[in-house]
């Protein structure tokens, strides 16, 4: 037995011991682990090791449905009338390695993103028409919305805006 271990130790390179890090991911979480910097893989729910000093875990989020509720913003509509129009968002992050490393920050950027649209959107309507295109509106914006997300990895699943 001890000339086994002598043999063990020496292909470990003498007395130095190698010691991984046990994480476990939860459900409808995910997490990312870089490795000296670089990304290295996606960590879905289950356990799985980490080197200590070589491997960080640089991100871990839940992939459930989140809500961003957009402030208040003051629109001008085509027929020069003022008007106050705030949404709320619900979106899924779909791929956290895009969503980490394709925008700074997901949700300011999705918040300033909707309240872009929502001006120029209305900014076509009359002030009639804010009344009575509001499903027509809530779908222009959430297709907008899904053609710039899709590259952050992020998926708006509904958007309601109000006035």
């Amino acid at each position: 037995m001890r000339g086994h271990g002598r043999a063990h130790r020496r292909l470990l390179g003498g007395r130095h011991r190698c010691v991984a890090l046990g994480l476990e991911a939860r459900i409808a979480c995910t997490g990312l682990v870089e490795r000296l910097g670089k990304y290295d893989r996606t960590l879905r729910p289950g356990l799985h090791l980490k080197l200590p000093f070589v491997e960080r875990l640089s991100c871990y989020t839940s992939v459930r449905e989140r809500v961003l509720d957009v402030p208040a913003q003051r629109c001008i509509t085509m027929d020069n009338a003022p008007l106050t129009a705030d949404a709320v968002v619900f979106y899924r992050i779909r791929d956290l390695t895009a969503a980490k490393y394709q925008i700074d920050d997901y949700a300011v950027g999705l918040s300033n993103l909707i309240l872009t649209q929502l001006r120029s959107e209305i900014g076509q309507l009359s002030l009639d028409q804010t009344f009575t295109a509001r499903e027509a509106l809530n779908a222009i914006l959430l297709r907008e919305a899904n053609s710039v997300t899709t590259h952050w990895g992020i998926d708006v699943v509904t958007l309601l805006a109000s006035r």
